[in-house]
């Protein structure tokens, strides 16, 4: 096929497809576009994301997330803008934070800072946000396919229930999204045939969005290995040296100190049985297989499908098969001639595999969604190369099935985002927040300005306590020994507890209160059933009968929200 500076090229993923070559490691695969087919894609990426935009705004709900890293990152950038640092300011002890790198708080702070405080206005920034990953999605797609397939990826991630779901989480999945695709995307125009000085501007780009990327999540490590080892496999070594410097170096730099600072890292995590549950203990190398299989199981049969579609039947279904076709596509390339995306895509579901099933989450697959359906839609071109009408055909019908399987999730999602906003116009300002978890916010809330300033709480959220309540708070201990309560509220120097129905509560710190039933006070002045305020006197002694108050089957004394001064 002749090829020409001002036209298009045969499409790049075809002829990638072809050769078994990784379009992401050859600039040459990437065509160069004329003017009119550089519009054509830029308008397709700014509609999509427009899509998105207005979409992600119709699905949104107003309430915080119950989840608690969300409030984590809200705390964090606070310690950012206030004291200057990044420090774990909800807890007593003042640490400095090693687990949560500081990027996404970096921006929460500069929303903050520049007047859009608050969760709405976070809320909407985290949907611009994943309006962008979606637009660089259609752009790195056409660089690496055809315009047709970028609109469809586009279109797809734009309106999927399960991405949109979460722009309003004010989680850092969605960052670590867009920031990723910018990587990749960039990294298309680098040649992979020699070291051009024109390509420096590329490689700065992609370094700073891998950057960005892993000091967003720590899963960012396999997007800098990913990049910086084609590069090293190319030789082309001051692109090397450039993505070394801007990428690799500051994340080690992070890294060294969070080691410094706490031995006991996520990667600490890994071979834990369940972080929730201590007294499991750890489990062995050869465990690591059962627990991938199973991981991998329900990736397939439940996360994705909750992503894409987010509804059971038919479309779960077509999520599934679509999977499967994209891991088969995926899995052709490994074997003839893999490249970057290909080596990103190993080394991250790897993690995926072997994390604690207990924080298994779809919110983990937004990232791949691109690649995913990109594989697919390979698969989709090879047949139409073989067989044009039918590849064509067949393609159509699967974008169609695809796209019309997101539409009822999508149309659930925006009623429910309705009902959500109407209770939250009435007055709940935690809206269709799950019952255990709400208790425990309108709690929180409610104590805001109403304890002593360096009161502190043992709760099963703790940001999520201290953004809410504005007092500090720490975890309580994962044990049922009403020694290690009293130990860890001493360290704590915590003087309450948040009594919450959640099922670490009924293993942990239920068996506590029964066994040790004076040592405690129930608050009655705030708090509602599934998130009392309990005083914590590890010293009482009752000699005079007290009011008494029921939590579940316990009666405890009652006692006021502050003791009265000591005479």
């Amino acid at each position: 096929m002749t090829e020409a500076r001002s036209g298009f090229r045969e499409p790049a993923g075809l002829r990638t497809f072809r050769g078994m070559h990784s379009a992401n490691d050859s600039a040459t695969n990437h065509p160069d576009r004329n003017t009119h087919g550089l519009r054509r894609i830029w308008l397709i990426a700014g509609a999509a994301a427009l899509l998105h935009i207005v979409l992600g705004f119709g699905v949104m709900l107003p309430a915080p997330f119950s989840g608690g890293d969300n409030a984590t990152y809200v705390a964090l950038a606070h310690s950012l803008l206030e004291r200057g640092d990044y420090t774990s300011i909800w807890d007593p002890a003042l640490t400095p934070e090693t687990l949560y790198p500081p990027a996404f708080p970096a921006i929460l702070a500069a929303s903050i800072a520049l007047g859009g405080d608050g969760w709405i206005a976070f809320k909407a920034l985290l949907i611009v946000i994943s309006a962008i990953g979606v637009a660089c999605s259609v752009l790195w797609a056409a660089r690496v396919s055809t315009p047709v397939v970028a609109a469809v990826i586009g279109v797809v991630i734009a309106i999927s229930p399960g991405v949109l779901r979460h722009t309003h989480y004010v989680l850092s999945d969605v960052p670590f999204f867009a920031f990723t695709l910018i990587a990749f995307w960039a990294f298309t125009f680098i040649d992979a045939k020699e070291s051009r000085r024109s390509d420096t501007k590329w490689v700065v780009v992609a370094a700073l969005a891998t950057l960005l990327a892993a000091m967003t999540r720590s899963a960012g490590l396999p997007l800098v290995l990913a990049l910086g080892g084609a590069l090293v496999v190319r030789r082309q070594w001051r692109h090397v040296a450039i993505f070394a410097t801007l990428a690799a170096a500051p994340m080690l730099a992070w890294s060294l100190r969070s080691r410094s600072l706490n031995p006991n890292g996520y990667s600490s995590y890994l071979l834990w049985a369940d972080p929730y549950r201590p007294e499991l203990g750890r489990i062995g190398i050869f465990q690591l297989i059962p627990r991938a299989l199973e991981n991998a199981r329900q990736y397939l049969l439940d996360m994705f499908p909750q992503l894409l579609v987010s509804r059971v039947g038919v479309p779960w279904g077509i999520a599934v098969l679509l999977l499967l076709l994209a891991v088969a596509v995926w899995l052709v390339r490994m074997v003839r001639r893999p490249g970057a995306l290909e080596t990103w895509v190993l080394l991250y579901t790897g993690i995926l595999l072997i994390w604690p099933v207990t924080w298994r989450s779809e919110r983990y697959l937004i990232v791949l969604l691109p690649a995913i359906l990109f594989y697919a839609a390979e698969a989709f071109r090879q047949l139409t190369r073989v067989q044009p009408s039918l590849g064509r055909a067949v393609a159509v019908v699967a974008t169609l099935a695809l796209v019309l399987s997101e539409l009822p999730g999508l149309r659930d999602g925006i009623r429910y985002a309705d009902s959500c906003r109407d209770e939250y116009a009435a007055g709940d300002a935690f809206s269709c927040t799950p019952s255990t978890w709400k208790a425990i916010m309108q709690t929180a809330a409610e104590l805001r300005g109403r304890m002593p300033a360096d009161a502190v709480v043992l709760s099963r959220k703790p940001t999520l306590f201290f953004v809410l309540s504005g007092y500090r708070s720490r975890v309580y201990p994962m044990s049922a020994d009403p020694a290690v309560f009293f130990a860890e509220a001493k360290s704590a120097t915590a003087d309450y507890l948040l009594l919450d129905d959640s099922d670490l509560s009924e293993q942990y710190v239920q068996p506590v209160l029964r066994s040790q039933p004076d040592n405690f006070c129930v608050i009655t002045e705030v708090g509602r059933d599934g998130g009392r305020l309990l005083r914590i006197e590890p010293e009482a002694t009752r000699t005079v009968p007290q009011p008494r108050d029921s939590v579940d089957v316990v009666r405890f004394a009652t006692c006021p929200l502050t003791p009265s001064p000591v005479p």
